[in-house]
């Protein structure tokens, strides 16, 4: 089982859109103008770089990270772009490093546009370049559980219709494609054996989805939502992932449709706080594998947010969902996927009045389908946190001192649990 890796940001709670002429979606700078730029130079020290159990090796490190954005937010369409790079500089190379460099690369872009007071459009694209897991991801649950080398590739697309039929019903239609290309190629063979497969080979993929939802307006704060979405998850590394070289296991025979049938609601308790819920079954077939059974799995998906001061916010969430593996198990009846349960909170609050305070946590619980005795229905958890003091010297200037803490437990293999904490003291200024 490969180790965990979780980058010194907080955990993403989620995706937002602009909506209409809400500048509220804009941050402060781009109130009084489209653009804004912002450059961070911190320090930091992390005490397990290669995440070992024993022999851990540590290192000290400095990090640059330059940022643009420009936000435009109008009567009827509005839009945000964002970019930033992030060079980080270990005194102590990585395993697996080619130099003692990682960059980062984020590009972010959303657009939303109403045709009327009836029916919006909204569209996001996502982009990073990256080695870090929880960088990589797309959603709240983590893929890939270490550091990866190289210039590793992961964009999301979405967009989504919305539209009001009647005073009661309304619908929303949407597409979301993630398209994920790892550096790492080619397996490693001895003899007749396939004995490691690549990153490429496990995670290369391209993920389609595609909802229907009908949207039921049951009183002035509660939509009631019954949906389906359908899924279609394509391994297109074309590599051989385990078995015989002869004969493997292929990328493409862990492809799979799936079917999700969910219900739901949105509600705003008081104008501070919010929520939605939705809940269903997951009806998922491995279409290129003969040996695999089609089954059914929970779906939820739930989130609450407080905002209990202009400035100071609380959100918790909890998901159950069907996510990729980078573990194969043995070949005879491989890992096909995981059911992953993602249980995760957030809290920022202006504790005066030039100091801020954000903290998160999140605990996976992730469970193998497939894999054989030893590796099928086994499980293994993260718990990720993470802490951050952000003094304010002025709108363009501040400081910050954060701690992460990131631990492993696997039901397979104790040898890979492993803990680590990592300390950053940075300044940034923004204009």
């Amino acid at each position: 089982m490969k180790k965990i890796v979780a980058s010194v940001g907080l955990v993403a709670l989620g995706t937002s859109m602009i909506h209409g002429v809400e500048t509220g979606a804009l941050n402060s700078y781009q109130n009084n103008k489209a653009w804004s730029v912002s450059a961070t130079l911190r320090g930091f020290y992390d005490d397990n770089i290669n995440t070992e159990k024993n022999n851990k090796d540590d290192s000290v490190g400095f990090e640059v990270n330059p940022s643009i954005s420009y936000g435009m937010a109008g009567e009827m369409t509005a839009l945000n772009f964002t970019y930033s790079f992030s060079g980080k500089y270990y005194e102590e190379r990585p395993a697996g490093s080619s130099d003692n460099w990682d960059f980062t690369h984020v590009i972010g872009a959303d657009l939303s546009h109403s045709f009327s007071a009836r029916t919006s459009l909204f569209l996001r694209d996502s982009f990073v370049v990256g080695q870090e897991p929880d960088v990589l991801r797309s959603g709240n649950a983590i893929v890939g559980n270490q550091r990866i080398s190289g210039n590793n590739i992961r964009n999301y697309a979405s967009a989504k219709l919305n539209t009001k039929v009647t005073e009661l019903l309304g619908f929303e239609v949407g597409y979301d494609n993630t398209f994920f290309d790892y550096a790492d190629e080619g397996p490693a063979t001895s003899g007749l054996f396939v004995v490691a497969a690549s990153n490429s080979g496990l995670l290369d993929r391209m993920q389609h989805g595609a909802n229907l939802d009908s949207r039921w307006t049951l009183g002035e704060r509660t939509t009631g939502i019954v949906g389906y979405r359908f899924g279609l998850t394509d391994f297109n590394g074309d590599e051989a992932i385990g078995g015989l070289v002869a004969s493997p296991v292929k990328s493409e025979d862990r492809n799979s449709r799936s079917h999700y049938l969910y219900g739901g609601l949105e509600h705003a308790f008081s104008p501070d706080i919010s929520g939605s819920l939705r809940a269903g079954a997951i009806y998922t077939d491995y279409y290129n594998d003969a040996a695999a059974d089609p089954n059914w799995n929970p779906y939820l998906s739930a989130n609450l947010h407080y905002q209990f001061l202009p400035e100071s916010s609380v959100d918790v969430g909890l998901s159950v969902d069907q996510n990729a593996s980078d573990l194969v198990g043995n070949t005879a009846d491989f890992v096909r996927d995981t059911q992953t349960i993602v249980a995760y909170g957030k809290v920022s609050h202006r504790i005066f009045a030039q100091l801020y305070g954000s903290g998160s946590l999140t605990y996976q619980h992730q469970i193998y389908n497939g894999g054989g005795t030893g590796v099928d229905g086994k499980a293994v958890d993260y718990l990720i946190v993470g802490l951050n003091l952000d003094y304010r010297f002025n709108r363009n200037l501040s400081t910050s001192l954060g701690y992460n803490f990131d631990n492993v437990n696997s039901d397979i293999n104790s040898g890979t649990d492993y803990n680590r904490n990592r300390i950053y003291f940075g300044v940034t200024a923004t204009y």
